[in-house]
C-alpha cells in the first residue's frame, strides 16, 4: 500500500513537471509566432513595394549633359504595350521632386546622368507644379510623355527638372504616346495628345454598347453588333477623340500577393518611402521615425493587411463579419470575399415584404472567408459561376463611416431570391452605363448591389432574431432625399419624366425585344429595385412577367425625344387611333371616358328660377351631438338622415311628416358606433358601413322595424391608421377604402375579406371617387392617382395637381372636381388631364363637396362657409354664384333630400338650409 502511495506521488510530480514544461513551449511558441508575424509583415511590406515600384515599372536611363542642353534617353525596359501609360513629365527650374526611386551621380565634366523609375499607371487627374500644387487633369485618360531626344532651353543648366506622380489607382484604359523631336520652353505639364483607333464603320455617331451578345440593327447602324469585351466608345466633336473608360474595369493580370492591402495604406507607404529617397536634400525630409508612426498609425486604423489563414481581429465589439457576394454583369460571374461589418438593432423602415436596416462596411474586402465555409454557401452558388481569383469592389474608395441599407424579407423566401435580385440590379446598371454612353439629357445610374450574410453570433441580435443562424441580406448604398416611383412592372407611369421611359424603351430596343427593365424608382436619376420582363419569362424573380409584361410597357408607352435622339423605332405610333393622342412626357394617356359612370345625383327639387340671384336661408338648428358633426348620408329612399360625429356617436333623424313641414326632423335613434371620430359613412340595400379614425371600418345591420337595433355584425381592420373614406362598388358587391396608411383597400362584402391593396401614394389618402370601372384617389402628397379596377393597377397619375394635400373629389359628367386645402378647386379635362378652371376664393380648406344633377356643386370649407358653383354648361368654366356664412366654425360635410340642403359644422350643429331667390 505504501509502495503504491510512492508511485502515485512520483507520477503526480513528473505530471506536473511535464505540465510546467508544456506551459513554457506553448509561451515560447506563442512568441516566436508573434515574431514570425512581425517578420512576415515586414516581408510583405516589401513585395508591396517591390510590386508597387518593380513590377510595374519602366526604368529610363537620361543622360543630360549641361553644355548643349541635349537630352539622350535609352529605355532598359519591354516596349510599352498601346494601351499602356505613364504620367506626363513636369519641368522645375527651383527643385527636382522625383516620385519614383532615382539616384544621381555628378561627374567632373558637368555632366549628369540620372536613372529614372516610372511608374505606368499614373494619376489622370493631376500634376504637380512648381510651386507643387495640384494641376486638375479632365481628361479620363492618364497619358505619358517620354522624351527621346528632345532640345529643352531652360535657365538653369545645373539642375535636372523632372516631376512625375505614380500615386494613383490604375486606370482600366490607358493609352502611351511617344514623342520624338520635340522643343519644350515651358515648366507647365507637357500632355501629349491621344489618337483614338478608328472603329469600324463608325462615321461620327455615338454607338450604343451591349451586354454580352449583342443583335444586329434594328434601325439604321445603332445597334451594331459589337463583341462585349471592347469597351470602347467612340465619340466625335470637333475633332477630338474622347474614350469611354469601362465602367467595370478587368483586374490587373499581374502576379498576385498573398495577401489584402488597403489602397491607402498602400499609397501612403510609398508616396512617404519615394518622398524619403528622392527629398533627402530638401527641408521636407520624412525621418524613419516619422514614416514608422505613420504606418502602424495606418495600420491601426484599418487592420485589413491579412493571410488567408489567420483572420484579422474585428475593429469593434459592435462589429460582426459578414461574408459578400457581388455580381459582375460584363463577366457574368460572382465574387465572394469576406468584410466587417457594423448593422443597427432595429430596422429604420418597414415595408409590406421587407425590413431595412442601416449598416457600414468597417474593412475593405478579405479572402478570409474559408473561416466561415458551410455547405449552404455550395448551395448558394449552384448554376453560377464564382471568381474566387477575384474580390467584390464594395467600399472602394469609400470612407468606412458611408452608409448602406441592408434589406431582408419579412417572410421565408428562397435563397436565390436575394442573389436574382442583386443581378438583375447590377445587369440593370450596366444597361444604364450603356445608355449614358449615348450622351442623354440627364444621365441615370443604379446602385451597386451585393448579397451579403452576416455570421451569427451569441450576444448579438438583430431585429427581433437572434442572429446565431446566419441571415441573408440584399445590400445598397443609402440613398437621401424624396424617394419616386417612376414606372411599374404592369405598365403604369407615375411621372411625366421622359428619362425613365427611353430608358426602358432603350433596354428593350437593345436587347432585340427579348427584355425591357421597368418598375423604376429611386432618388431623382439614381434607381434602385428594378424589374426585367423577359420574353420567355425566365429568371429575374417572380416579377418577372414575360410577354405579357412587355406588352404592357408597350401599351402605356410614347416615344420622347430622346427615344428620336437615341433614333429608336417608334412605339405607340402606328394607328391613326395613337397619332392624335396627347402626349404627356412619355405616356400615352388612357382614354377613360367610354368607361365612366354617370350616377344618379340628387336632384334639387325647389331650385329658384334665378339661380345667379339666389341664396341660402336656415330653416332649424338640429343639436344633439356633443362634438362636431363630421359626416352626414342620407337614405336613398330620402326618409332618414344619418349623422356622425367626433366622439364616435350616431344620431338618425327622420325626415318625413305629415304636414310636410321642412322645419319638423325629429331624431330617433342613437348609438355609439367607435371610440373616436367617424370620418365617413356609407349604405347599400343590407348593411351601414362606418369608418373611424381608429383605423377600423364596421358593418352594421339595417333594423327591419323600429324596436331592432343596429348591430355591428362584422369588423374590417385591415388599415394601419384612420380610414378617411369609402365608397361601394355596386356592380362588383365591393367596398373601397383609403387610409392614412397610404392604401387603398378592396373589400369582396360576400365574405367581408380584403381582396387587394394598391399603393401609389406617398401619403395619406383622403378622399377617393369611383366613376365605372375607374377610381380617382387624392393623397397629401398633392397627386391625383387614376385606377383600373378590373386589372387593380394605376393607368395614370398627376403630379402636383394641388399646393396642398388633396381633400375631397368628384364627377360631373366627364369632369373630374377636386378641392384642397390651399382653398382651391379645380376643374380637370380626362381628356388631357389638364385643369380647365381654378377657383380660389375660399380662405380655408375645402371640406366637402356636393354634386347635383341640376348642374351646380355646393362646396363647403374650413372658413364656416358653403359656396355654390354654377357647372351646368359644360363649355364654360365654373363660377360662384352664392356665398353664406354658414356656421360659426368650419362646414365639415354635406347632404341633400331634394327639397333642403343640411349641413354639419364644427359647432356641433346640423343646419337645415333653403335654397330660394334672394
Amino acid at each position: 500500500m505504501e509502495d503504491n502511495n510512492s508511485l502515485l506521488k512520483s507520477l503526480s510530480k513528473k505530471i506536473e513537471e511535464i505540465l510546467e514544461k508544456n506551459d513554457y513551449l506553448e509561451k515560447k511558441v506563442e512568441q516566436l509566432t508573434k515574431s514570425v508575424d512581425n517578420h512576415e509583415f515586414k516581408i510583405q511590406e516589401l513585395l508591396l513595394l517591390l510590386r508597387k515600384n518593380n513590377i510595374h515599372t519602366t526604368t529610363t536611363t537620361t543622360t543630360i549633359i549641361n553644355n548643349n542642353s541635349t537630352s539622350v534617353g535609352i529605355s532598359n525596359s519591354p516596349p510599352l504595350s498601346p494601351r499602356t501609360s505613364t504620367d506626363s513629365m513636369t519641368n522645375n527650374n527651383n527643385s527636382s521632386n522625383l516620385s519614383a526611386t532615382s539616384s544621381t551621380t555628378s561627374s567632373p565634366t558637368s555632366t549628369q546622368i540620372s536613372t529614372i523609375t516610372t511608374t505606368s499607371q499614373i494619376d489622370p487627374n493631376s500634376l504637380i507644379n512648381s510651386n507643387n500644387s495640384f494641376i486638375p487633369i479632365t481628361s479620363p485618360i492618364s497619358q505619358t510623355t517620354v522624351n527621346n531626344n528632345s532640345n529643352s532651353n531652360n535657365s538653369n543648366n545645373n539642375s535636372s527638372n523632372t516631376n512625375i506622380n505614380n500615386n494613383s489607382n490604375t486606370s482600366p484604359l490607358s493609352t502611351s504616346s511617344t514623342n520624338s523631336n520635340s522643343n519644350s520652353n515651358s515648366s507647365s505639364p507637357v500632355i501629349s495628345p491621344v489618337s483614338s483607333p478608328q472603329l469600324s464603320g463608325s462615321g461620327n455617331r455615338p454607338r450604343i454598347q451591349f451586354l454580352g451578345s449583342g443583335r444586329m440593327p434594328s434601325t439604321g447602324n445603332l445597334f451594331k453588333k459589337e463583341d462585349s469585351s471592347d469597351s470602347l466608345l467612340k465619340y466625335s466633336k470637333d475633332s477630338e477623340h474622347l474614350y469611354i473608360v469601362p465602367t467595370t474595369p478587368r483586374p490587373s493580370k499581374s502576379p498576385s500577393m498573398d495577401f489584402i492591402a488597403s489602397t491607402s495604406l498602400v499609397n501612403t507607404v510609398s508616396s512617404n518611402i519615394d518622398n524619403s529617397n528622392t527629398n533627402n536634400d530638401n527641408d521636407s525630409i520624412i525621418n524613419d521615425q516619422q514614416l514608422q508612426q505613420q504606418q502602424l498609425q495606418q495600420q491601426q486604423q484599418i487592420n485589413l493587411i491579412t493571410t488567408e489563414d489567420k483572420l484579422p481581429n474585428l475593429p469593434d465589439s459592435n462589429c460582426q463579419w459578414a461574408i459578400v457576394w457581388e455580381y459582375s454583369a460584363n463577366d457574368d460571374e460572382w465574387t465572394k470575399a469576406l468584410i466587417a461589418v457594423e448593422i443597427d438593432a432595429k430596422p429604420f423602415a418597414k415595408g409590406a415584404l421587407r425590413n431595412a436596416y442601416q449598416l457600414k462596411i468597417r474593412s475593405n474586402a478579405m479572402q478570409c472567408f474559408n473561416h466561415f465555409s458551410t455547405p449552404i454557401h455550395d448551395k448558394y452558388m449552384e448554376g453560377k459561376k464564382l471568381n474566387l481569383s477575384q474580390i467584390p469592389k464594395i467600399n472602394q474608395n469609400l470612407s468606412l463611416d458611408t452608409l448602406y441599407v441592408a434589406k431582408d424579407s419579412k417572410t421565408s423566401v428562397n435563397f436565390n431570391r436575394y442573389f436574382e435580385d442583386v443581378k438583375m440590379q447590377m445587369v440593370c446598371k450596366s444597361y444604364g452605363e450603356r445608355y449614358n454612353s449615348n450622351h442623354p439629357p440627364k444621365k441615370i445610374e443604379f446602385l451597386s448591389a451585393w448579397v451579403i450574410e452576416i455570421q451569427g453570433t451569441t450576444n448579438y441580435r438583430v431585429g427581433n432574431r437572434n442572429s446565431s443562424s446566419n441571415t441573408l441580406y440584399g445590400l445598397e448604398l443609402f440613398m437621401k432625399g424624396e424617394f419616386k416611383k417612376q414606372n411599374s412592372n404592369f405598365g403604369t407611369v407615375f411621372t411625366e419624366r421622359n428619362t425613365p421611359q427611353s430608358f426602358s424603351h432603350f433596354t428593350y430596343e437593345c436587347t432585340t425585344h427579348e427584355m425591357v427593365v421597368v418598375d423604376i424608382q429611386g432618388v431623382d436619376d439614381i434607381y434602385t429595385d428594378p424589374q426585367v420582363h423577359t420574353k420567355d419569362g425566365k429568371g429575374y424573380g417572380e416579377g418577372n412577367l414575360g410577354q405579357k409584361g412587355i406588352e404592357k410597357f408597350l401599351i402605356s408607352h410614347k416615344c420622347s425625344p430622346i427615344c428620336l435622339q437615341f433614333g429608336l423605332p417608334p412605339i405607340g405610333l402606328e394607328t391613326g387611333r395613337n397619332a392624335h393622342r396627347v402626349i404627356r412626357g412619355t405616356m400615352l394617356l388612357p382614354d377613360l371616358t367610354p368607361d365612366l359612370f354617370e350616377p344618379e345625383y340628387p336632384f334639387i327639387e325647389n331650385q329658384p328660377s334665378n339661380p345667379s340671384n339666389s341664396e341660402l336661408t336656415s330653416i332649424v338648428h338640429l343639436s344633439g351631438h356633443d362634438e362636431r358633426v363630421c359626416s352626414l348620408l342620407i337614405t336613398p329612399d330620402k326618409t332618414k338622415l344619418y349623422s356622425a360625429s367626433a366622439d364616435g356617436w350616431i344620431r338618425i333623424w327622420n325626415l318625413i311628416n305629415d304636414d310636410n313641414d321642412l322645419s319638423k326632423i325629429q331624431m330617433i335613434d342613437s348609438f355609439r358606433a367607435h371610440r373616436r371620430s367617424i370620418e365617413k359613412m356609407v349604405l347599400n340595400d343590407k348593411y351601414l358601413f362606418t369608418a373611424s379614425s381608429d383605423g377600423i371600418i364596421k358593418i352594421w345591420s339595417l333594423p327591419n322595424s323600429p324596436k331592432q337595433s343596429y348591430e355591428c355584425v362584422h369588423k374590417l381592420e385591415d388599415h394601419t391608421a384612420e380610414v378617411n373614406d369609402m365608397c361601394i362598388d355596386v356592380e362588383n358587391n365591393f367596398l373601397v377604402s383609403c387610409s392614412f396608411d397610404k392604401q387603398i383597400k378592396i373589400y369582396d362584402l360576400s365574405t367581408f375579406k380584403c381582396i387587394k391593396s394598391l399603393n401609389a401614394h406617398g401619403k395619406s389618402i383622403k378622399s377617393i371617387y369611383m366613376s365605372g370601372k375607374y377610381l380617382f384617389s387624392s393623397s397629401n402628397d398633392q397627386s391625383i392617382k387614376i385606377w383600373d379596377l378590373e386589372m387593380c393597377m394605376c393607368v395614370y397619375g398627376m403630379n402636383d395637381a394641388h399646393d396642398a394635400p388633396i381633400t375631397s373629389l368628384r364627377m360631373f359628367g366627364n369632369r373630374l372636381f377636386s378641392a384642397g386645402k390651399d382653398g382651391e378647386i379645380k376643374d380637370w379635362n380626362l381628356s388631357t388631364f389638364q385643369p380647365t378652371t381654378t377657383l380660389d376664393q375660399h380662405n380655408m380648406a375645402i371640406t366637402d363637396i356636393l354634386v347635383t344633377s341640376n348642374g351646380y356643386l355646393f362646396v363647403s370649407s374650413d372658413d364656416s362657409t358653403i359656396r355654390i358653383i354654377d357647372v351646368s354648361n359644360q363649355n364654360e368654366p365654373m363660377k360662384i354664384i352664392s356665398s353664406t356664412k354658414a356656421h360659426r366654425s368650419g362646414v365639415n360635410s354635406l347632404a341633400t333630400d331634394g327639397k333642403r340642403i343640411f349641413s354639419g359644422g364644427c359647432d356641433n350643429l346640423i343646419k337645415v338650409w333653403n335654397w330660394k331667390n334672394k
